[in-house]
Protein backbone atom coordinates (compact mmCIF):
# COMPACT_ATOMS: atom_id res chain seq x y z
CA UNK A 1 0.00 0.00 0.00
CA UNK A 2 2.44 2.66 -1.13
CA UNK A 3 1.72 6.35 -0.76
CA UNK A 4 1.59 6.95 -4.63
CA UNK A 5 -0.01 9.49 -7.22
CA UNK A 6 -2.17 7.99 -10.12
CA UNK A 7 -3.36 9.49 -13.31
CA UNK A 8 -2.52 8.93 -16.73
CA UNK A 9 0.33 11.43 -18.36
CA UNK A 10 2.96 11.24 -21.05
CA UNK A 11 6.35 9.95 -20.52
CA UNK A 12 8.80 12.23 -21.37
CA UNK A 13 11.28 11.75 -23.91
CA UNK A 14 14.16 10.03 -21.35
CA UNK A 15 11.19 7.81 -19.69
CA UNK A 16 10.27 6.80 -23.55
CA UNK A 17 13.63 5.96 -24.60
CA UNK A 18 14.27 4.21 -21.57
CA UNK A 19 11.43 1.55 -21.11
CA UNK A 20 11.46 1.40 -25.61
CA UNK A 21 15.13 0.49 -24.89
CA UNK A 22 14.49 -1.98 -22.14
CA UNK A 23 11.13 -3.66 -23.78
CA UNK A 24 13.05 -4.02 -27.10
CA UNK A 25 15.92 -5.63 -25.54
CA UNK A 26 13.82 -8.75 -23.85
CA UNK A 27 14.31 -10.57 -27.50
CA UNK A 28 11.91 -11.33 -29.87
CA UNK A 29 10.50 -9.07 -32.22
CA UNK A 30 8.63 -6.33 -30.69
CA UNK A 31 6.84 -3.70 -31.82
CA UNK A 32 7.40 -0.03 -30.18
CA UNK A 33 4.69 1.30 -28.52
CA UNK A 34 2.24 4.04 -29.79
CA UNK A 35 2.84 5.65 -26.86
CA UNK A 36 3.83 5.46 -23.07
CA UNK A 37 1.29 6.58 -20.66
CA UNK A 38 2.72 7.12 -16.32
CA UNK A 39 -0.18 5.59 -14.51
CA UNK A 40 1.09 5.92 -11.06
CA UNK A 41 4.20 7.50 -9.78
CA UNK A 42 6.24 7.18 -6.38
CA UNK A 43 8.08 10.29 -4.52
CA UNK A 44 7.63 11.74 -8.10
CA UNK A 45 9.06 8.92 -9.89
CA UNK A 46 7.38 6.97 -12.89
CA UNK A 47 6.38 3.66 -11.02
CA UNK A 48 3.98 1.88 -13.20
CA UNK A 49 3.22 2.99 -16.86
CA UNK A 50 1.45 1.60 -19.97
CA UNK A 51 3.11 0.71 -23.54
CA UNK A 52 0.14 0.89 -25.62
CA UNK A 53 -0.57 -1.80 -28.45
CA UNK A 54 3.17 -3.08 -28.12
CA UNK A 55 2.75 -6.93 -27.78
CA UNK A 56 2.57 -9.11 -30.74
CA UNK A 57 -1.25 -9.14 -30.03
CA UNK A 58 -1.41 -5.54 -30.47
CA UNK A 59 -2.45 -5.34 -26.40
CA UNK A 60 -0.79 -3.28 -23.98
CA UNK A 61 2.03 -3.87 -21.93
CA UNK A 62 2.45 -2.58 -18.15
CA UNK A 63 5.83 -1.54 -16.93
CA UNK A 64 6.82 -1.64 -13.58
CA UNK A 65 9.11 -0.40 -11.56
CA UNK A 66 11.17 -2.15 -8.87
CA UNK A 67 14.36 -2.95 -7.09
CA UNK A 68 16.23 -5.44 -8.51
CA UNK A 69 16.50 -7.30 -5.37
CA UNK A 70 12.99 -6.54 -3.92
CA UNK A 71 10.39 -9.45 -4.01
CA UNK A 72 8.04 -8.43 -6.87
CA UNK A 73 10.57 -8.85 -9.06
CA UNK A 74 12.26 -12.08 -7.44
CA UNK A 75 8.91 -13.62 -7.83
CA UNK A 76 8.05 -12.66 -11.43
CA UNK A 77 11.69 -14.31 -12.58
CA UNK A 78 11.40 -17.29 -10.15
CA UNK A 79 8.20 -18.64 -8.59
CA UNK A 80 4.48 -16.66 -10.44
CA UNK A 81 5.25 -18.32 -14.13
CA UNK A 82 3.76 -21.31 -12.20
CA UNK A 83 1.28 -19.91 -10.56
CA UNK A 84 -2.01 -19.59 -11.27
CA UNK A 85 -4.04 -16.19 -11.96
CA UNK A 86 -0.96 -14.18 -12.16
CA UNK A 87 -0.31 -11.76 -15.07
CA UNK A 88 1.96 -12.86 -17.66
CA UNK A 89 5.60 -11.49 -17.71
CA UNK A 90 6.98 -10.98 -20.82
CA UNK A 91 10.65 -9.97 -19.28
CA UNK A 92 12.82 -8.00 -16.50
CA UNK A 93 15.07 -5.51 -18.10
CA UNK A 94 17.71 -3.14 -16.06
CA UNK A 95 16.42 0.43 -15.56
CA UNK A 96 18.78 3.41 -15.58
CA UNK A 97 18.29 4.17 -12.14
CA UNK A 98 20.85 1.74 -10.74
CA UNK A 99 19.49 -1.03 -8.98
CA UNK A 100 16.41 -0.89 -10.54
CA UNK A 101 14.80 -2.64 -12.94
CA UNK A 102 11.79 -2.96 -15.18
CA UNK A 103 9.10 -5.28 -15.43
CA UNK A 104 7.41 -5.92 -17.90
CA UNK A 105 3.60 -7.66 -18.20
CA UNK A 106 0.34 -8.17 -19.61
CA UNK A 107 -2.16 -5.52 -19.20
CA UNK A 108 -5.17 -7.02 -17.06
CA UNK A 109 -8.41 -6.35 -18.23
CA UNK A 110 -11.30 -7.08 -16.44
CA UNK A 111 -13.83 -6.03 -13.55
CA UNK A 112 -12.30 -5.62 -10.00
CA UNK A 113 -12.80 -8.28 -8.08
CA UNK A 114 -15.51 -7.66 -5.41
CA UNK A 115 -15.83 -9.27 -1.84
CA UNK A 116 -19.92 -8.97 -1.73
CA UNK A 117 -20.25 -10.82 -5.05
CA UNK A 118 -20.75 -14.41 -4.59
CA UNK A 119 -19.06 -15.64 -7.54
CA UNK A 120 -15.93 -13.40 -7.25
CA UNK A 121 -15.73 -14.69 -3.44
CA UNK A 122 -16.38 -18.13 -4.64
CA UNK A 123 -13.40 -17.56 -7.11
CA UNK A 124 -10.97 -16.11 -4.26
CA UNK A 125 -11.38 -19.00 -2.35
CA UNK A 126 -10.56 -21.67 -5.10
CA UNK A 127 -7.61 -19.76 -6.02
CA UNK A 128 -5.82 -19.44 -2.84
CA UNK A 129 -6.83 -23.18 -2.23
CA UNK A 130 -4.76 -23.47 -6.13
CA UNK A 131 -2.14 -21.12 -4.90
CA UNK A 132 -1.39 -22.82 -1.65
CA UNK A 133 -1.47 -26.05 -3.49
CA UNK A 134 1.54 -24.81 -5.55
CA UNK A 135 3.21 -23.00 -3.54
CA UNK A 136 3.56 -24.91 -0.20
CA UNK A 137 5.44 -27.48 -1.78
CA UNK A 138 7.94 -25.05 -2.92
CA UNK A 139 11.11 -23.65 -1.27
CA UNK A 140 10.15 -20.09 -1.31
CA UNK A 141 11.72 -19.59 2.38
CA UNK A 142 15.03 -18.94 0.70
CA UNK A 143 13.26 -16.57 -1.45
CA UNK A 144 11.02 -14.48 0.48
CA UNK A 145 10.32 -13.19 3.50
CA UNK A 146 9.11 -14.86 6.54
CA UNK A 147 5.63 -13.53 7.50
CA UNK A 148 5.31 -15.41 10.87
CA UNK A 149 3.86 -14.42 14.30
CA UNK A 150 7.03 -12.66 14.88
CA UNK A 151 6.65 -11.01 11.47
CA UNK A 152 3.61 -9.68 12.13
CA UNK A 153 4.12 -8.80 15.80
CA UNK A 154 7.18 -6.30 15.10
CA UNK A 155 4.86 -4.78 12.49
CA UNK A 156 2.34 -3.99 15.70
CA UNK A 157 5.29 -2.97 18.02
CA UNK A 158 6.59 -0.49 14.74
CA UNK A 159 3.02 0.56 14.67
CA UNK A 160 2.60 0.92 18.57
CA UNK A 161 5.81 3.10 18.93
CA UNK A 162 4.91 5.84 16.11
CA UNK A 163 0.92 6.32 17.67
CA UNK A 164 2.84 6.63 21.49
CA UNK A 165 5.61 9.07 19.89
CA UNK A 166 2.68 10.85 18.07
CA UNK A 167 1.05 11.08 21.76
CA UNK A 168 4.46 12.72 22.99
CA UNK A 169 5.01 15.15 20.23
CA UNK A 170 2.87 15.77 17.45
CA UNK A 171 0.58 18.57 17.34
CA UNK A 172 -2.81 16.38 17.25
CA UNK A 173 -6.09 17.97 18.89
CA UNK A 174 -7.97 16.44 21.80
CA UNK A 175 -9.94 13.96 19.97
CA UNK A 176 -7.36 12.86 17.57
CA UNK A 177 -4.84 11.97 20.74
CA UNK A 178 -7.96 10.13 22.41
CA UNK A 179 -8.82 7.90 19.19
CA UNK A 180 -4.71 7.48 19.09
CA UNK A 181 -4.33 6.75 22.69
CA UNK A 182 -7.42 3.88 22.14
CA UNK A 183 -5.67 2.63 19.36
CA UNK A 184 -2.09 2.06 21.33
CA UNK A 185 -4.28 0.36 23.91
CA UNK A 186 -5.74 -2.13 21.27
CA UNK A 187 -1.71 -3.14 20.09
CA UNK A 188 -0.78 -3.64 23.96
CA UNK A 189 -3.81 -5.73 24.16
CA UNK A 190 -3.41 -8.21 21.38
CA UNK A 191 0.40 -8.19 22.25
CA UNK A 192 0.19 -9.17 25.42
CA UNK A 193 -2.88 -11.78 24.80
CA UNK A 194 -0.95 -13.30 21.33
CA UNK A 195 -1.18 -16.44 22.35
CA UNK A 196 -4.39 -16.71 23.74
CA UNK A 197 -6.02 -15.23 20.73
CA UNK A 198 -4.12 -18.41 18.90
CA UNK A 199 -3.60 -15.79 15.59
CA UNK A 200 -1.58 -18.34 13.79
CA UNK A 201 -2.69 -21.66 13.33
CA UNK A 202 0.25 -24.40 13.95
CA UNK A 203 -1.23 -26.99 11.39
CA UNK A 204 -0.70 -25.66 7.96
CA UNK A 205 2.38 -25.86 5.77
CA UNK A 206 3.51 -22.42 4.95
CA UNK A 207 2.78 -21.14 1.47
CA UNK A 208 2.69 -18.13 -0.69
CA UNK A 209 0.97 -14.57 1.21
CA UNK A 210 -0.01 -12.29 -1.11
CA UNK A 211 0.20 -9.71 1.21
CA UNK A 212 -2.09 -6.97 -0.06
CA UNK A 213 -5.26 -9.15 -1.19
CA UNK A 214 -8.12 -6.44 -1.89
CA UNK A 215 -10.15 -5.49 -4.49
CA UNK A 216 -7.88 -3.01 -6.83
CA UNK A 217 -5.55 -5.87 -7.24
CA UNK A 218 -7.67 -8.60 -8.37
CA UNK A 219 -9.26 -8.50 -11.62
CA UNK A 220 -11.96 -11.11 -12.27
CA UNK A 221 -12.53 -11.60 -16.42
CA UNK A 222 -13.53 -14.14 -18.90
CA UNK A 223 -11.70 -16.42 -20.87
CA UNK A 224 -13.42 -19.32 -23.10
CA UNK A 225 -16.71 -18.75 -21.23
CA UNK A 226 -15.69 -18.79 -17.67
CA UNK A 227 -14.48 -16.50 -14.98
CA UNK A 228 -10.49 -16.42 -14.49
CA UNK A 229 -9.29 -14.10 -11.21
CA UNK A 230 -5.99 -12.46 -12.00
CA UNK A 231 -3.99 -11.13 -8.75
CA UNK A 232 -1.68 -8.26 -9.28
CA UNK A 233 0.88 -5.96 -7.11
CA UNK A 234 2.82 -8.71 -5.52
CA UNK A 235 5.43 -6.19 -3.50
CA UNK A 236 3.96 -7.41 -0.14
CA UNK A 237 4.55 -10.84 -0.66
CA UNK A 238 5.84 -13.56 1.53
CA UNK A 239 5.86 -17.26 2.79
CA UNK A 240 3.99 -18.58 5.83
CA UNK A 241 0.42 -19.70 6.91
CA UNK A 242 -1.76 -17.74 4.22
CA UNK A 243 -4.00 -16.25 6.78
CA UNK A 244 -3.85 -12.40 6.25
CA UNK A 245 -4.97 -13.34 2.60
CA UNK A 246 -8.60 -14.28 3.90
CA UNK A 247 -8.89 -11.50 5.93
CA UNK A 248 -12.14 -10.63 3.39
CA UNK A 249 -14.05 -13.64 4.15
CA UNK A 250 -14.20 -12.02 8.15
CA UNK A 251 -17.40 -10.06 7.39
CA UNK A 252 -21.39 -11.22 7.65
CA UNK A 253 -20.86 -14.61 6.86
CA UNK A 254 -18.47 -14.93 3.93
CA UNK A 255 -16.33 -17.15 5.69
CA UNK A 256 -18.66 -19.99 4.58
CA UNK A 257 -17.25 -19.91 1.11
CA UNK A 258 -14.21 -21.17 2.65
CA UNK A 259 -15.10 -24.71 3.78
CA UNK A 260 -14.04 -27.34 1.41
CA UNK A 261 -11.11 -25.14 0.14
CA UNK A 262 -9.18 -25.00 3.71
CA UNK A 263 -9.25 -28.60 3.74
CA UNK A 264 -7.12 -28.48 0.18
CA UNK A 265 -4.53 -25.58 1.83
CA UNK A 266 -4.05 -28.09 4.86
CA UNK A 267 -6.46 -26.84 7.70
CA UNK A 268 -7.19 -29.18 9.91
CA UNK A 269 -11.22 -29.61 11.62
CA UNK A 270 -12.27 -26.62 9.16
CA UNK A 271 -15.65 -28.82 8.38
CA UNK A 272 -16.64 -26.88 11.56
CA UNK A 273 -18.21 -23.02 11.00
CA UNK A 274 -16.62 -21.66 14.12
CA UNK A 275 -13.36 -22.75 13.00
CA UNK A 276 -14.06 -21.25 9.53
CA UNK A 277 -15.40 -17.97 11.20
CA UNK A 278 -12.51 -17.57 13.27
CA UNK A 279 -10.05 -18.31 10.98
CA UNK A 280 -11.27 -15.69 8.39
CA UNK A 281 -11.51 -13.34 11.33
CA UNK A 282 -7.98 -13.99 12.71
CA UNK A 283 -6.70 -13.17 8.87
CA UNK A 284 -8.44 -10.17 9.12
CA UNK A 285 -6.61 -9.29 12.78
CA UNK A 286 -3.34 -10.00 10.61
CA UNK A 287 -4.47 -7.54 8.03
CA UNK A 288 -5.33 -4.83 10.20
CA UNK A 289 -2.00 -5.08 11.88
CA UNK A 290 -0.57 -4.56 8.34
CA UNK A 291 -2.61 -1.56 7.59
CA UNK A 292 -1.66 -0.14 10.95
CA UNK A 293 1.73 -0.22 10.60
CA UNK A 294 1.35 0.83 6.87
CA UNK A 295 -0.06 4.05 7.81
CA UNK A 296 1.99 4.83 10.39
CA UNK A 297 5.38 4.18 8.81
CA UNK A 298 8.06 7.20 8.84
CA UNK A 299 4.96 9.69 10.65
CA UNK A 300 6.31 9.76 14.32
CA UNK A 301 5.47 13.44 14.75
CA UNK A 302 4.27 14.45 11.38
CA UNK A 303 0.20 13.35 11.66
CA UNK A 304 -2.50 14.52 9.77
CA UNK A 305 -6.01 14.45 10.68
CA UNK A 306 -6.84 12.05 7.80
CA UNK A 307 -3.94 9.34 9.19
CA UNK A 308 -5.52 9.61 12.50
CA UNK A 309 -8.92 9.11 11.26
CA UNK A 310 -7.99 5.71 8.99
CA UNK A 311 -6.34 4.07 12.45
CA UNK A 312 -9.39 4.58 14.16
CA UNK A 313 -11.26 2.87 12.22
CA UNK A 314 -8.58 0.31 11.56
CA UNK A 315 -8.49 -0.12 15.83
CA UNK A 316 -12.65 -0.14 15.80
CA UNK A 317 -12.51 -2.80 13.56
CA UNK A 318 -9.38 -4.56 15.83
CA UNK A 319 -11.75 -4.40 18.50
CA UNK A 320 -14.44 -5.89 16.71
CA UNK A 321 -12.51 -8.88 15.60
CA UNK A 322 -10.23 -9.17 19.16
CA UNK A 323 -13.48 -9.53 20.72
CA UNK A 324 -14.82 -12.56 18.65
CA UNK A 325 -11.59 -13.92 18.68
CA UNK A 326 -11.82 -13.83 22.69
CA UNK A 327 -15.13 -15.42 22.63
CA UNK A 328 -13.97 -18.51 21.05
CA UNK A 329 -10.55 -18.75 22.55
Amino acid sequence: MSKSSTGDDAADPALFEELVDGWTSLGGRHPVPERIDVLKKHRRKPKVCRLVGCARTGRDVVAKSSDIAAVEATLYEHVLATVPGTPRCHGIAPARDGGRCWIFLEHVDGERCMARVDAHRTLTARWLGAVHAITSAMRLGRLLPLHDAAFYRRQLRTARQAMSSALAGATIDADGRTRLAAAVDRCDLLESRWDTFRILPEDVPPGLIHGDLQSKNVRIRRRAGALELIAFDWEFSGYGVPIADLAQFAVDERWRDLAGVLDQMGFTQVSDHDRLRRLATAGKVLRLITCLEWESRGRQYAWQESSVRTIATYDLRLDECLRLLATEA
